[in-house]
């Protein structure tokens, strides 16, 4: 066999064994949180019993926990639990609660792993939170953004998409990863910018549309405003 031969053989082989993983890798699943959520059969230290969220895990800082269907509401402690009382769809909502206490804090976060689709450019959610200066970073916001987005352990940036007035949809562009088995975290951080961040999140989605990077648009719309003023100039000949 030639040695020609041998490598198109290869390279057939590897693409056919990367379509088989492919196929059975799992697909990112219960993305809207309303899966029957699974019961631990155990209870915090307020008697609410705790939950299991269906395909995800919750975690304060690096500890994994089970959640409950209503916040403790102590000040001074994060927390991640379901909110099924006023959910942004459905019957059930996430909420996402950290705490800067004291010079320390604790983020909190939900993750799956999962296959991403082989068309996704970014990834998209709903959020509740009224306070867009405290949701992403942007030109005229440079802080450290509450919510953050990682695939794999690789911080993503969150871009503001749409606000209907009822919720914000934040997105981030992951289309490096499509194709592949990743972890998705989402979650919340509070810093000294902002002692005590809460936010309710909802209907993850993947998209085959690219979010607009913050210095995109506000390129555009320097371009518009200076097609506005010259608009409004009158051109005068010569003559």
């Amino acid at each position: 066999m030639k040695a020609k031969d041998f490598q198109a053989i290869m390279v057939v082989a590897a693409a056919v064994c990367a379509s088989i993983i492919s196929g059975n890798a799992q697909q990112f699943q219960n993305l809207n949180f309303e899966s029957p959520l699974i019961n631990t059969y155990a209870t915090d230290q307020f008697g609410d019993e705790l939950y299991q969220i269906p395909n995800w895990t919750a975690a304060i800082g690096s500890s994994q926990i089970s959640v409950a269907t209503s916040s403790g509401g102590l000040l001074d402690q994060s927390d991640v639990y379901v909110n099924t009382a006023s959910p942004i769809d459905g019957t059930t909502s996430i909420n996402l609660g950290s705490v800067y206490y004291l010079a320390s804090r604790a983020s909190v976060s939900i993750s799956q792993t999962g296959l991403v689709p082989q068309n996704a450019q970014s990834i998209q959610f709903r959020i509740n939170n009224q306070r867009q200066n405290e949701l992403v970073a942007t030109p005229m916001n440079p802080l450290e953004p509450q919510m953050f987005l990682t695939m794999n352990g690789q911080a993503c940036a969150l871009n503001l998409v749409s606000n209907d007035g009822s919720y914000y949809v934040l997105g981030a562009n992951i289309g490096t990863f499509a194709g592949q088995t990743a972890t998705l975290t989402i979650g919340a951080n509070a810093t000294g910018y902002s002692v005590e961040f809460g936010a309710t999140i909802d209907d993850v989605a993947f998209s085959s549309v690219a979010v607009p990077e913050p210095s995109s648009l506000t390129m555009v719309g320097v371009g518009i405003g200076s097609m506005l003023i010259l608009g409004g100039r009158k051109i005068v000949r010569p003559g």
